[in-house]
C-alpha cells in the first residue's frame, strides 16, 4: 500500500488529538449556535466569551479587542486593505478593532514553541501600541 500525504490544508486540516478531545462536547451535546439566545445557544455563547477572555489574557489586551471569524475567508477579507473588512463590519466590530485586526493561522504541524513565539511577539506589540 502506498503512503499518502495530505497537502490540501486550505480545504481542511486534520485535528490534533487534544483538539478532538476539547471540541467533542461542542460537536455532540453543546452544539448550539452562540448567536442564539435559546437554551442551546447560551452555553455556546458562554464558551465563546470564555475563549475570547483567555485569548485576550494571553495577548495582554481587552476581550472586546478579540474578534473570532468563522474561517480564513472572513479574516482574509481585510488582508492588505486600508479599510475595514466587510465581514468584520457585519460582525459588529468597531473601526478600531476591525482596522487593527491581525490574522494568523494554526495547523496540526504548528509547534508549541512557534505558538509561544507568536504570542510573545503579539503581547509585546500590543503593549508597545498602548
Amino acid at each position: 500500500m502506498k503512503h499518502q500525504i495530505y497537502l490540501d490544508f486550505n480545504a481542511s486540516t486534520p485535528l490534533a488529538p487534544e483538539v478532538v478531545t476539547a471540541m467533542t462536547p461542542f460537536l455532540t451535546v453543546k452544539y448550539g449556535n452562540p448567536s442564539s439566545i435559546h437554551w442551546a445557544g447560551l452555553p455556546a455563547r458562554d464558551t465563546v466569551k470564555m475563549a475570547r477572555s483567555q485569548v485576550a489574557a494571553l495577548l495582554s489586551c481587552d476581550a472586546t479587542e478579540i474578534v473570532f471569524t468563522s474561517g480564513g475567508t472572513g479574516s482574509a477579507c481585510h488582508a492588505g486593505a486600508h479599510q475595514m473588512s466587510p465581514v468584520l463590519r457585519a460582525m459588529g466590530a468597531s473601526d478600531t478593532v476591525g482596522l487593527g485586526a491581525i490574522r494568523f493561522s494554526l495547523g496540526r504541524s504548528t509547534r508549541r514553541d512557534e505558538l509561544d513565539e507568536v504570542t510573545t511577539a503579539l503581547r509585546l506589540a500590543v503593549k508597545a501600541a498602548r
